[in-house]
């Protein structure tokens, strides 16, 4: 299913239970709750717990099934799981967060580890450490199997459930529902040095996300979410490095930092100003998200 060696080795290092626990942007996951969507899908999620997918014709295509198995939480570690982030808890529902990000350079060392990056919008704060004001957090959380939800275009490094290969940056959204539910488009293959724009917006119960390389050509997916079970209100906003088997500073991206700016917001139909709080749980490689301003973050190793 999965396609390159190295995603199954990562797996194997990552869980005892390495045949059905994957890593994903919203930490491990089994297996048979994880589904791929095409570029442009529709997905509407009912009270039985399904979910039908359509294609952008508005073709029925796919029947996603309940997860029986709920999120699965860490590992969080050194090397593996959030290691730096921005937060920001807003008063009332956020129904926009759009921002473009720097496609970084391939590490020097590119030996079996997954990054991923990326602007997101939760339901609440996931983690007893995960929305605090202390220099070093743990974003270990007590409560996110039952409540909590993610919806994140995300840019990857190495290969992961989503697809990607070994050496090269690609991109691809991803919802995670509070039923255990994760759905993604396939990771699309991306260019260093050059820049993608993500978007998550909120239209009459309605999420949306869009997912653009800035290059004539370049990838472009998105992702509609309606139902149900569609994303709860959406309180807090992210910027986050989240890392797995990534144990020395070669196994980040040489340059030393990637970009977030032209990052806008809305709740409430009207424009907003995040004040964004920086949070690591670790410092081994000097990583932590600087705040440029509330449009501009840097994540920095």
């Amino acid at each position: 299913m999965f396609r390159a060696s190295l995603f199954c080795a990562l797996v194997a290092v990552l869980a005892a239970e390495s045949e059905v626990l994957v890593p994903t942007p919203g930490g491990m996951a089994h297996i048979d709750c994880i589904h791929e969507v095409p570029e442009h899908a529709v997905i509407k999620t009912l009270k039985n717990g399904h979910a039908l997918v359509y294609d952008e014709t508005g073709r029925h295509i796919q029947t996603l099934p309940p997860c029986s198995y709920g999120k699965q939480r860490g590992p969080q570690a050194q090397g593996n799981g959030w290691q730096a982030w921005t937060w920001d808890k807003h008063s009332t529902a956020i129904d926009v967060f759009n921002g473009t990000f720097s496609i970084p350079s391939v590490p020097s060392n590119p030996n079996g580890q997954l990054l991923y990056i990326f602007t997101a919008l939760q339901n609440t704060c996931c983690g007893e450490g995960q929305c605090t004001n202390a220099t070093m957090a743990d974003p270990k959380d007590a409560d996110y199997d039952a409540v909590c939800d993610i919806i994140q275009p995300v840019l990857q490094f190495g290969p992961g459930p989503a697809g990607g290969q070994a050496g090269e940056w690609c991109i691809a959204n991803w919802y995670i529902a509070p039923n255990g539910r994760y759905i993604h488009n396939t990771c699309t293959k991306v260019t260093p040095g050059g820049s993608v724009f993500g978007a998550m917006v909120q239209r009459s119960g309605t999420w949306e996300l869009f997912f653009n390389e800035k290059k004539s050509g370049g990838a472009n997916l998105s992702m509609k979410i309606t139902g149900i079970e569609a994303p709860p209100p959406q309180m807090v906003a992210y910027v986050t490095l989240e890392t797995y088997n990534a144990f020395s500073c070669e196994q980040y991206p040489t340059g030393g930092n990637i970009k977030f700016t032209d990052m806008t917001y809305e709740a409430g139909g009207k424009k907003y100003e995040p004040k964004w709080t920086s949070t690591r749980a670790y410092d081994n490689c000097k990583q932590h998200a600087f705040i440029n301003s509330p449009e501009s973050v840097d994540i920095r190793w």
